[in-house]
């Protein structure tokens, strides 16, 4: 699934995952000796194209530990937040296409419709107004003759 650009979408989508990155990278000890820095920068600019969203779940449940790997105590590799948070993305899109929309009906006539519904209505009463009279005419007529 294509993700649009947080940027585009949300103003504040750099931000809010430069945030959830580096709360998640505060959790686990630095390996090596990549300056804290450079790692926040190399995910938020992997992640820059998922929605902030979902990042800020991923990260959280990396955070929490709530998502098993082989190596629980050490941060979670760019790769495995990119595929969590896109299958967040994924899920969260997919359960918004199932929420349809109100059916037609349910929403109110335009002006338009309402007039050419109350055209329809005028016609049809018209049409059974003078059926119901021709009746009547027929049964006088067959109780006179």
């Amino acid at each position: 699934m294509n993700h649009q650009s947080s940027s585009s979408s949300d103003p504040d989508g750099p931000d809010r995952i430069r945030r959830a990155v580096a709360k998640m990278i505060l959790g686990f000890p630095l390996t090596g000796s990549e300056p804290s820095l450079d790692v926040a920068a190399a995910y938020v600019s992997e992640l820059a194209s998922l929605p902030p969203e979902a990042v800020e779940e991923a990260c959280q449940r990396f955070s929490r530990g709530l998502i098993e790997r082989k190596a629980m105590g050490l941060r979670p590799g760019i790769d495995l937040v990119y595929q969590e948070a896109a299958s967040i993305a994924d899920r969260t899109a997919r359960a918004a296409r199932l929420r349809l929309p109100a059916p037609e009906r349910d929403r109110p006539p335009t002006p338009e419709e309402q007039a050419a519904k109350h055209q329809r209505t005028t016609e049809l009463l018209a049409k059974w107004a003078k059926r119901d009279l021709e009746r009547v005419q027929v049964r006088r007529s067959g109780e006179a003759g």
